[in-house]
């Protein structure tokens, strides 16, 4: 952030030698020094501020004086010393503005295309003087008025604007360059943009307020036909880069305000239209005529806000045919006024008198807040000033008299989003005195009644509850002495006060050997920390053993009412059962686990959302994790092709499309393949509750799969087996085939040949047919004998 500093001389004019001094002792000293910068940064060491005092004052006495050194010698040292130190002491004070020390971190400059004397105008630069101050109370602030007319030119507009940055520098010589420049206006904006600044002025950020989006975007398509005709217009694109600028848009009044002039008065037929011929007046002028061309059923009427004089401007009013409708920006309807006709507005200056209905527009505060935003934003950051336009929120406001007057209630009823001003009070509010004294007056009898009546019923109350206090006391004896809970009052030493008959059994059992009474400091049933924290005051909850039984033990400070000292209350409760049960518990859960482990059999419930479940060791062994793994993390050991599809029936089953899955798991532990059956099914669905229980069952069958991979190879060799067989068997068909055919045939021969040779031959053959042929019967009975061997 850069700061500025306010200057003022801090010398009077005074003795000419002094001057003198200033000049010689700033001559000593290097010209590189004494230089200031342009950008005027604050010189915080306070050796450069004094050097930039002198300096100052120097080049304000060197004009106007002219002495003789030598004659100023012999006083030199004398005038030097005092000079110095009320430089030195000069320099370390605050800044100053005029007479007044002030420190300002940024400086921003307001400039207002009217003059002082336009209401509109003037109440939003006040509006963003205040909403800075308001915001940062360190940013100076300082309110021009260019006074720019319409019916100038381009050239009489820039001599306006000179003039005001002539006074600017005039009335305060000492301030720099502002940080940030806000300007009201499309007319100032143009201008300034149109006249010479150096490098320094043109990096200054600047924030158009109360802009239209489409004289910004080519303002020289609307001057063209206004009397502004100067040719030396330059299209805003062509120039708004050379300076950093952010817009706060405005536009569209005059649509939505005939809009709404409409939605109340569809039979308007003549709209009047005030002008005062200012800027913005001309230009609403111009929107309008635009804007009626696509409405010839309304005539417009303009009266001359500028020179006609407020009786003369009424009268005319007043002439105006049926169905008229009166239109305002700029012009202030007097309130005095009889119209009898209804009056829309553009800004919220008007009196909120009955004939004034109202409008559609921005609010003077809200574009004053949006605009000293953005101006701080620029000053704070000028690198975040751009071109991007902003759009301050429009307001429909419609005033309840005027509504009523006219009686158009029901066309009120129909808006949305509206302001309601001028609300005529209620009669509660009208007849409030004779209400509130009225009232008053029945308040102080009811006070009275009441307080009569509460004061008996209080006395009865007090009767009935001592006598229910008496029947309760009794009460509470015999449940104090019947309770199964065993109550002991013990004092701050740990001696026994008083105790019901269940306690008693119990502290007799616990009090050491040769006590007489129980003492809990003295008793062995209590360790340290018990006692030091009942000494203590504190809470204590602790399960003992004594005997056959299991005490919860509970002491809870107390203090006695009537003697004022602490006490301890010790509540004794006989968990023998309970405990007998949970060992019964564990137990049965020791051999559930053990048979689920004997068995391989898993079993976990959990729930989806939260990953909170509980599961049986053997479900753990199962997917080769530790037992107490959190069950989300159980399945890093799954095969990631099987744990993708868990996972997707997880997420199917979260959406209740899916509540069964059954399949095998691949379980890789230490480079193992393990394989578990596993069958998951959605056993509660209740996600509004934040539950989604899903129970699973884990099976291994590791023996299984081993069972069926040799079965598989058994499978196999019984196939090659059977291949083998069956080759032979078609082989063996075809030999014993065909021996049986040779034997047939030659036992047919042996009976036909009558030669005993050839007899002979043909016995031999028959004889190898036969032996091959039991040979091969020889081979297929034994094939036939390992194959059933084997099954």
């Amino acid at each position: 952030m850069r700061h500025f500093q306010i200057r003022i001389n801090i010398l009077q004019p005074i003795h000419k030698e002094i001057c003198v001094i200033f000049i010689l002792f700033s001559a000593l000293l290097p010209q590189a020094i004494l230089r200031v910068s342009l950008h005027g940064r604050v010189l915080r060491n306070p050796l450069k501020r004094l050097i930039t005092q002198i300096k100052l004052v120097n080049c304000y006495f060197f004009r106007n004086v002219t002495i003789s050194l030598h004659k100023m010698i012999p006083r030199i040292y004398i005038r030097l010393v005092f000079i110095l130190l009320s430089i030195v002491l000069t320099s370390f004070s605050s800044t100053v503005r005029g007479n007044k020390a002030e420190t300002f971190s940024d400086y921003i400059l307001i400039i207002s295309s009217s003059c002082y004397a336009d209401d509109w105008s003037t109440a939003i630069a006040k509006g963003i003087q205040a909403e800075i101050a308001k915001r940062d109370s360190s940013v100076f602030t300082r309110i021009e008025y260019a006074d720019l007319t319409y019916n100038g030119t381009i050239l009489s507009g820039r001599f306006s604007l000179q003039r005001t940055f002539i006074l600017i520098n005039q009335a305060q010589t000492n301030i720099l360059t502002p940080t940030s420049i806000a300007i009201i206006g499309e007319e100032a904006w143009m201008i300034y943009r149109l006249m010479t600044f150096s490098e320094v002025w043109k990096k200054i950020p600047v924030t158009v307020c109360g802009v239209r989006p489409e004289i910004i975007a080519n303002y020289p398509a609307y001057l063209s036909n206004q009397q502004i005709t100067d040719k030396s217009l330059t299209p805003t694109v062509n120039t708004k880069g050379d300076f950093p600028a952010m817009f706060i848009h405005e536009s569209g009044d005059e649509q939505t305000t005939l809009e709404l002039i409409n939605g109340f008065f569809p039979q308007t037929s003549n709209l009047v239209y005030i002008n005062k011929k200012s800027y913005q007046d001309n230009y609403t002028l111009y929107m309008l005529r635009k804007i009626l061309q696509h409405h010839p059923e309304i005539a417009l009427t303009v009266l001359d806000g500028k020179n006609m004089s407020n009786e003369e401007i009424k009268e005319a009013s007043l002439q105006q045919p049926e169905h008229s409708v009166i239109l305002t920006r700029s012009y202030i309807i007097p309130q005095n006024w009889e119209l009898q006709i209804p009056v829309f507005t553009l800004t919220d200056q008007q009196p909120k008198c009955k004939y004034i209905v109202g409008g559609s527009y921005t609010r003077i505060e809200n574009l004053a807040a949006v605009t000293a935003n953005a101006a701080l934003l620029s000053s704070y950051s000028p690198e975040m000033a751009n071109t991007i336009s902003q759009k301050a929120v429009k307001t429909t406001e419609l005033n309840k008299e005027a509504i009523d007057y006219f009686g158009v209630q029901q066309q009120a009823e129909k808006m949305q989003n509206v302001v309601y001003t001028n609300i005529p009070p209620s009669h509660f509010v009208k007849y409030f005195k004779n209400i509130a004294v009225i009232l008053s007056l029945l308040s102080i009898a009811l006070f009275f009644y009441l307080y009569r009546k509460r004061k008996h019923a209080h006395t009865q109350h007090i009767l009935k509850s001592l006598e229910r206090y008496k029947e309760l006391y009794k009460e509470y004896q015999v449940i104090y002495e019947n309770t199964p809970i065993g109550i002991a009052l013990l004092n701050d030493r740990g001696d026994l006060l008083q105790c019901n008959t269940n306690a008693n059994h119990f502290l007799f059992s616990m009090s050491r050997k040769g006590d007489t009474a129980f003492n809990l400091f003295t008793t062995p049933y209590f360790d340290r920390i018990v006692k030091k924290n009942v000494k203590r005051h504190h809470h204590v909850d602790k399960i003992i053993k004594c005997g056959q039984h299991y005490l919860r033990t509970i002491f809870s400070p107390i203090q006695d009412e009537e003697t004022g000292q602490d006490n301890t209350l010790m509540f004794i409760i006989d968990n023998t059962q309970i405990w007998e049960a949970r060992e019964e518990k564990e137990t049965i859960h020791e051999i559930f686990n053990f048979a689920m482990e004997a068995s391989s059999i898993g079993v976990v419930e959990y729930n989806l959302l939260t990953g909170e479940g509980l599961g049986t060791d053997a479900w753990y062994y199962n997917l080769g994790v530790i037992p107490g793994t959190p069950i989300f993390n159980s399945f890093i050991n799954v095969l990631k092709d099987d744990q993708k599809e868990i996972e997707e029936f997880l997420q199917k089953a979260k959406a209740k499309e899916k509540e069964m899955y059954e399949g095998n798991l691949r379980i890789i532990v230490n480079g193992k393949t393990h394989w578990i059956r596993v069958r998951i099914k959605l056993t509660e669905y209740n996600p509004e509750k934040n539950r989604i229980i899903i129970t699973e069952v884990t099976t291994n069958i590791d023996e299984q799969k081993e069972n069926e991979r040799e079965l598989f190879i058994a499978l196999q060799k019984a196939q090659e087996s059977d291949k083998m067989k069956n080759a032979f068997i078609a082989k063996a068909s075809t030999e014993i085939r065909f021996h049986t055919n040779e034997i047939v045939q030659l036992s047919t021969k042996i009976f036909e040949v009558q030669d005993q040779e050839e007899r002979m031959e043909l016995l031999s053959s028959l004889q190898e047919n036969n032996e091959k042929l039991l040979a091969y019967i020889s081979q297929i009975i034994e094939s036939s004998k390992e194959e059933s061997a084997s099954k």
